[in-house]
């Protein structure tokens, strides 16, 4: 018997470039899974995150909205009890939203205890029907590993003390590839898929790798050994030019080496180009982990007869730099940090024509839960931020495509250790907004200069801009960043309590 609506198989990965799979070109990644998923619907070439890091990007994601509109700006900021959220919009349809993973979202303080343990830290928020959590300690995965024998691990961290380098070596993870916290997850999830239902359902997946620390499991770490083909990392055409500026030296000292890598001392910044390539080398080999892990989830749900119901929608909160600018980790100004995949396969009839395309217009996490809505026949709701994606997969195209690319970072709760001498300033200023499109790059800061990058090739090859070219980049930005603003305040009297419309 057909369903009334499609089901939903949501699936986020974490730290995920948007380069990063094979099909649209990665002269070294493999990715056999998700490329072969992105023939049977489109891709999304130019999509970004909103904001980093997790939460504020989920936030977006859940909610169809920026960072000022949400105002989720790190990992331990509540989202508003008045947003309303995926899971929300979702129970509305009919569905009940489970999960299997973590939304690094924290609750809504208000009538709760300040010693809640649901508010301290980020959590899995409201609405969704827990099948398996990955808590922000990862502590019921420690215990996971402490049944099966592994030993008592006071942190994930400590899972990899034992493990020793060698030069040029990608470090292979003491845990075996079936019980690694991926196969955890995913385990959980199709079991699920597996049983089958006869009702409509939605299931968000949310995996933590190819987030560091840089561990895959040894399969992997030795199939990327020796490989050809490692790109090298970008720089700025001319030199890192901005190396002075206050944010630029903050984001070079923002990420230290045992981020990657337990037994890795110093900066990140500071890396040897042999010890950066080696991390590449491990930093793909878990996103080939990954691709062979949902090569299992979705065996799981063609083996339940379920395929040609079930919308699938994978994506990423947001990058990687991987060494690009000499940085790591995703505290930076750079697209790179922002560019993450986007697949949809929409299984109606009326997305036929559509398979297998690959789209270069600019898209962003704002729209994820629009184009999620629009495929189940779901309301638009007016105060999304974002945009339905559906066109592209009916049609080709959107009536008046994106060309330009919004995404905020606020550093505002970083300790002043990290934040060096951007420490002085006022909280309120301790943020950058960026606006990217097909010609310049411009990073506007509330109390330092703008930086403004004027794209010299293909991708993200940039230069700083000069004289009245920067003049020219500065003026456009800050119009696209205005006018972005602007165009979002008609309806802010009017809030979604969790949902349903109310006046105030």
């Amino acid at each position: 018997m057909a369903k009334p609506r499609p089901n939903l198989l949501f699936i986020t990965l974490d730290q995920w470039r948007g380069d990063g799979l094979q099909h649209v070109g990665h002269p070294f990644l493999r990715t056999p899974v998700l490329s072969a998923l992105a023939a049977r619907g489109v891709s999304f070439a130019a999509h970004f995150g909103q904001s980093t890091p997790c939460a504020p990007s989920r936030a977006s994601m859940f909610t169809s909205r920026y960072l000022h509109g949400h105002r989720v700006f790190t990992n331990q900021t509540p989202l508003d009890a008045h947003l309303g959220t995926m899971p929300f919009h979702l129970r509305a349809l009919g569905y009940e939203p489970f999960l299997a993973g973590y939304t690094s979202t924290m609750w809504p303080r208000a009538g709760m205890a300040p010693a809640d343990p649901q508010i301290a830290g980020p959590k899995v928020g409201p609405d969704w029907s827990v099948l398996r959590e990955m808590d922000e300690g990862k502590r019921h995965y420690l215990a996971r590993l402490h049944r099966l024998g592994y030993g008592r691990f006071e942190a994930f961290a400590r899972i990899f003390d034992a493990v020793r380098r060698s030069d040029g070596a990608v470090p292979a993870s003491p845990i075996d590839e079936a019980d690694s916290e991926t196969a955890w997850i995913v385990d959980a999830a199709a079991e699920f898929l597996a049983y089958g239902r006869d009702e409509p359902w939605a299931l968000h997946v949310s995996i933590f790798k190819p987030h560091p620390p840089c561990y895959p499991s040894a399969r992997f770490a030795a199939a990327v050994q020796g490989r050809d083909g490692v790109p090298p990392v970008r720089t700025l055409a001319g030199g890192e030019a901005i190396a002075d500026h206050p944010f630029m030296r903050y984001a070079a000292r923002r990420i230290r080496g045992e981020y990657l890598w337990n037994d890795l001392p110093g900066l990140a910044s500071d890396l040897p180009g042999s010890t950066v390539e080696t991390i590449r080398r491990a930093y793909w080999a878990m996103c080939e982990e990954v691709d062979a892990q949902l090569g299992r989830l979705l065996a799981a749900l063609d083996t339940s007869g379920q395929r040609d119901d079930t919308l699938i929608v994978v994506t990423s909160d947001h990058a990687e730099m991987l060494g690009d600018h000499r940085s790591f980790g995703k505290y930076t100004i750079f697209p790179e940090t922002f560019h993450i995949p986007l697949i949809v396969v929409d299984p109606a009839p009326d997305c036929d024509a559509t398979r297998g395309r690959v789209v270069h217009d600019v898209s962003e996490g704002v729209d994820i839960l629009p184009t999620i809505m629009a495929c189940l026949g779901g309301a638009e709701d007016p105060l999304w931020e974002g945009r339905s994606l559906r066109p592209y997969l009916t049609d080709g195209a959107a009536a008046v495509p994106k060309t330009t690319a919004f995404f905020d970072y606020d550093f505002r709760f970083d300790p002043d250790a990290t934040l060096g001498d951007l420490a002085v300033l006022p909280a309120d200023g301790r943020s950058v907004a960026v606006a990217l499109d097909a010609a310049y790059l411009v990073a506007w800061f509330p109390t330092l200069q703008p930086i403004v990058l004027a794209r010299v090739g293909p991708g993200f090859d940039f230069a700083v801009a000069q004289g009245a070219d920067r003049d020219a980049g500065l003026a456009r930005g800050m119009e696209a960043l205005l006018r972005n603003r602007q165009r979002l305040v008609g309806d802010r009297l009017r809030v979604p309590l969790r949902g349903s419309m109310v006046q105030r």
